[in-house]
């Protein structure tokens, strides 16, 4: 699986147009600023079992998206995020994440915030920590070297936490070589990518899981991304605690943890009628 090359270059070429001077110096000043909220590396430090991130509407407008962000703390999501397909302009995303970020604030909630925008540019991470974002993404396959060395750079003097986005081998190497902290892989790529990387150090993510497919998933991952969420809360609860014994540590036994969600997440469309 390749990353979405024409959707990321659009992306960039808006975010390229709006581009403010960031210099180093104000990068390492973020790090001195007071942040709201956990990383995910905080919030998976003692997890004993997979972690669940709940993904927001790809193109909601800021009043849907504090919605669907309050129902995912409701039924028991460990973080959130944005995810990196938008049909929405760069502005109106950014208005979202603000959205998002004063709701979490607002109600006291400790909850990581992850933006898998394609970043390209240190500016793009200035305005994501001013939103309140907490966690990032870098895609190195879209990147030339000079650009993806002065990102990282640029990430490591903010001290801000970076998700690398891993689609196939020669991404699972850059990542190795840079040091990543955290990988997300998705689930429909390459089996030997998918290998790449839980063979990697990094703490893992692994997304595009949905209940056909779930069963099928690799064990040792830290924790995955969900996008369908029931609208009944007790079947959004029951959901995510199938989903946080779907992907047990590696070297354990995967088969009737597997079963239970898939037996969960598939029963959903067979349940009673939602409540009104």
């Amino acid at each position: 699986m390749n990353p979405p090359i024409a959707d990321i270059e659009r992306r960039r070429d808006a975010a390229v147009a709006r581009v403010r001077p960031v210099r180093m110096e104000d990068c390492r000043r973020y790090a001195r600023l007071p942040r709201r909220g956990k990383t995910l590396a905080q919030c998976f430090a003692t997890a004993g079992q997979t972690g669940v991130i709940g993904v927001l509407p790809a193109a909601a407008d800021a009043p849907r998206a504090v919605e669907s962000a309050r129902a995912w703390l409701n039924a028991g999501a460990d973080a959130l995020c944005f995810p990196g397909e938008s049909s929405l302009p760069l502005a109106r995303r950014m208005e979202c994440v603000w959205a998002v970020s004063d709701f979490l604030e607002a109600h006291g909630r400790e909850t990581p915030l992850w933006l898998r925008e394609g970043l390209f540019h240190p500016a793009q991470l200035a305005e994501a920590l001013e939103a309140g974002v907490q966690t990032l993404s870098i895609y190195p396959g879209v990147m030339d070297e000079a650009a993806l060395s002065a990102l990282v750079a640029a990430a490591h003097a903010a001290k801000v936490e970076c998700v690398w986005e891993i689609f196939n081998a020669q991404d699972a190497v850059s990542a190795q070589s840079l040091g990543a902290p955290w990988t997300c892989v998705e689930m429909l790529a390459a089996r030997a990518t998918r290998a790449g990387a839980l063979a990697l150090g990094a703490p893992k993510i692994i997304s595009g899981l949905s209940p056909e497919n779930v069963e099928e998933a690799p064990g040792g991952f830290r924790a995955l991304t969900w996008e369908a969420l029931p609208e009944d809360e007790e079947d959004a609860q029951r959901l995510l605690a199938s989903l946080r014994s779907a992907l047990p540590p590696c070297g354990a036994d995967a088969r009737g943890a597997r079963a239970r969600a898939s037996a969960s997440t598939g029963a959903q469309s067979a349940k009673r009628p939602r409540r009104k």
